[in-house]
């Protein structure tokens, strides 16, 4: 198996259809157009000394992300292309031999306790937040889990380098994974998926009580439940986490772990339920208002010049879009995957709040002054009539974009009207390339809007 997911045609194949646009660069500094230079010999590289156990990594790139006021910054380890080519194939391996749940998205995780909570058999809820936990991952109990899957010893050796890399921030080199013996590095393409592999025994357990619904992602820990079992079953789950995984949750004193009765509500992975309607909470709401503000903002600098990208982004930031992967499900169709606001919080039913979006962005276009240059009703889309599109037409619709589905000539009004390039010598390849890099760095920014959440 190692063979076949290392050898060099397939290498350059996963490459070219899995990570060619989705590069940040690392510490080495080379970016795409340099390593795809001399792609081969990358490619010769990662063959050889993976195959003969001499794979290293490059020290990783940190980059820290501000949450609360209240707590750290999120640490995220940015690999060099090459490496991430080692550790996307890693996860592929681990994601087909290794036992782990499967991570659902956060809307299909929200439609399930939805309803869990409709069947009535629950009146209490506990909520569980894992105190950090990426950085409190043990090696042993990692190592010995993968062990015992039975996979090419080669590939454990490999992940457990990965693991204990050290990370270059501006001005210092954190060696916290190297020398100790915990810790896996976020931001990594298998760090997700090792920490699925870390707590299947855990999830499998809990699962399986039937009085009880229980529900993790990622650190947090959610489960439906009676009264009557609360504060045991909060007591038992606390104490197997710190024997069994050597890992700590928050104190309800901290406010991060909670117990109480579902008619009170709770908050969960961005979600908030008041006993009745599901909506968004307030910060996550304010996340998004301030990221519609600096697109008009950064569109102001140039004295909204470039009005038709100006309201293509704003779209975007509305509706969202749709993308095909290259992979393709167990139909042999290929997978749509769903970017954007709405479609991370398609599970909301207070409609009261999309209203209030789509007169917040009236309420901008007022604010600087673009009523005379923009159709209201027309050029600029409304949050209402998405979340109505999500729900009801969904991969049918043509409010959303599909970029996958987009012809040569859309593709190339795009790049010449909306991103000013100028298409006219460019060959058909050279569009398809410059068009997927300008997409997906747009998608980016609109997976930004729904991260940090908890």
């Amino acid at each position: 198996m190692l063979e076949h997911f290392f050898s060099e045609e397939y290498l350059k194949s996963y490459y070219l259809n899995n990570i060619r646009y989705k590069i940040n660069i690392g510490v080495d500094r080379i970016d795409r157009k340099t390593f795809e230079k001399k792609i081969l010999d990358h490619i010769k590289v990662i063959n050889r000394k993976v195959l003969d156990g001499s794979y290293k990594f490059t020290r990783y790139k940190g980059v820290m992300f501000p949450k609360r006021p209240d707590t750290n910054p999120r640490t995220v380890a940015i690999s060099t292309i090459r490496d991430k080519i080692v550790l996307s194939i890693l996860k592929e391996i681990l994601a087909t031999q290794v036992p782990h749940n499967n991570q659902e998205l956060v809307q299909t995780t929200i439609s399930d306790i939805k309803k869990s909570i409709k069947t009535g058999k629950y009146n209490a809820i506990i909520k569980i937040d894992i105190k950090n936990f990426f950085p409190s991952i043990d090696h042993g109990i990692l190592l010995k889990k993968l062990k015992e899957s039975n996979i090419d010893e080669r590939i454990v050796k490999v992940i457990h380098r990965a693991i204990t890399g050290e990370i270059f921030f501006d001005g210092f080199i954190d060696s916290t994974y190297k020398e100790g013996c915990k810790g896996v590095p976020q931001g990594l393409p298998i760090s997700n998926i090792l920490a699925e592999i870390y707590l299947y025994d855990f999830d499998q357990k809990y699962s399986r009580i039937q009085t009880n619904k229980y529900f993790r992602y990622v650190d947090d820990i959610l489960v439906l439940c009676d009264e009557v079992n609360l504060n045991g079953l909060l007591r038992n789950m606390e104490k197997e986490l710190e024997t069994n995984y050597l890992l700590n949750i928050h104190k309800i004193s901290d406010g991060k772990t909670t117990k109480g009765l579902l008619k009170d509500g709770f908050e969960f992975l961005g979600y908030k339920y008041d006993g009745s309607i599901y909506s968004v909470r307030e910060a996550t709401v304010h996340k998004l208002e301030k990221s519609i503000e600096r697109i008009f903002l950064e569109h102001r600098k140039k004295d909204f010049s470039n009005i038709k990208y100006f309201i293509w982004e704003l779209n975007l930031k509305i509706t969202g879009a749709i993308m095909e992967s290259p992979r393709k499900n167990s139909y042999d169709l290929p997978i749509k995957k769903k970017y954007g606001w709405v479609f991370f919080f398609s599970q909301i039913d207070d409609k009261k709040l999309l209203f209030k979006l789509d007169a917040f962005i009236t309420k901008m276009i007022n604010r600087f002054g673009l009523s005379n240059k923009i159709k209201k009703g027309v050029d600029v889309k409304k949050f209402v009539r998405t979340y109505h599109e999500v729900l009801y037409n969904r991969y049918d619709t043509e409010y959303i974009p599909n970029f996958s589905s987009y012809t040569l000539e859309q593709k190339t009004y795009i790049l010449d009207e909306v991103f000013e390039k100028n298409t006219k010598e460019m060959k058909s390849d050279e569009i398809d390339y410059w068009f997927d890099n300008l997409i997906f760095k747009s998608i980016k920014s609109l997976e930004e809007d729904v991260q940090d959440f908890s």
